[in-house]
């Protein structure tokens, strides 16, 4: 993995990806991140350096299969997952019910919950999944929904490491975590939000096999299967090539990027 990562922040055509919006990626600038020195760390141990989730309200938006909602489900009053697609909250109801847990569908830049509803909002790993053209609304809801002096907790990946590296010839995503990252920015400069911390750190992810990983990819999202039939060839190639093998699978490493927001008050 390359020592020095430089974020592109000057993309400026049509994102190809996304049919739903077809508005240019305004230049932005570049950025140059030394990921030497990042430290190893479990994103669920991040999370919970930043927040105080005992007793709290919380909002999963982009929940998938629920279970980072789940994980919470014995320290928080109240957690809500938040899921656009009906087969992933129906995955994640197959875990089992709890008391303090429900699953809605709805999308981020609507979300179907009251004005100063809740305590924290966690998009983890899912803001750069909203288009493009909603990803500031997404924001804006998150203000909304929020109580004074609440927290939007912001995981989102970053275009280095061993896994975007196996990824990148299915879904090469930096453009949208590029594009995602400035809107995270606006939204702070432009007072809805203060910023109370930025994070990036090095993560972990762990696969049995090569098949493993594949059926993963298409977990998080179905339209890959075209992809990695294209690429399969290739991809088997760099999966031995790019990760670790240890006694409990096959590991890569993903720069992750936390911001960590907060909501004025009167």
């Amino acid at each position: 993995m390359s020592n020095i990562y430089r974020v592109n922040y000057t993309y400026s055509t049509p994102n190809p990806r996304d049919h739903r919006n077809k508005e240019s990626i305004e230049d932005c600038r570049l950025i140059d991140v030394d990921v030497t020195n990042l430290s190893r760390c479990a994103p669920l141990e991040v999370l919970s350096a930043h927040l105080e989730l005992q007793g709290a309200c919380v909002l999963d938006v982009g929940c998938g299969d629920g279970w980072l909602a789940r994980s919470f489900v014995g320290q928080v009053g109240q957690v809500t997952g938040i899921d656009p697609t009906l087969a992933q909250l129906e995955l994640a109801r197959l875990h089992g019910s709890f008391t303090n847990l429900h699953y809605v569908r709805g999308v981020g830049e609507l979300l179907p919950v009251k004005d100063a509803g809740v305590d924290i909002v966690i998009y983890f790993n899912s803001l750069h999944h909203v288009a493009t053209a909603a990803q500031e609304k997404a924001l804006v809801e998150g203000a909304r929904v929020l109580k004074d002096k609440g927290y939007v907790y912001i995981q989102e990946p970053v275009a280095a490491g061993s896994c975007y590296e196996l990824c990148r010839p299915v879904e090469d995503e930096q453009f949208l975590y590029a594009y995602a990252y400035e809107r995270i920015r606006s939204v702070s400069l432009g007072g809805l939000f203060f910023q109370t911390a930025e994070e990036w750190f090095l993560s972990d992810y762990t696969y049995a096999d090569f098949e493993t990983f594949c059926k993963e990819m298409l977990c998080v999202n179905s339209t890959r299967s075209e992809g990695l039939e294209q690429h399969k060839a290739v991809l088997r190639e760099d999966f031995k090539r790019l990760g670790k093998q240890k006694a409990d699978g096959w590991h890569f490493d993903q720069v992750q990027r936390v911001n960590v927001l907060r909501k004025p008050w009167r």
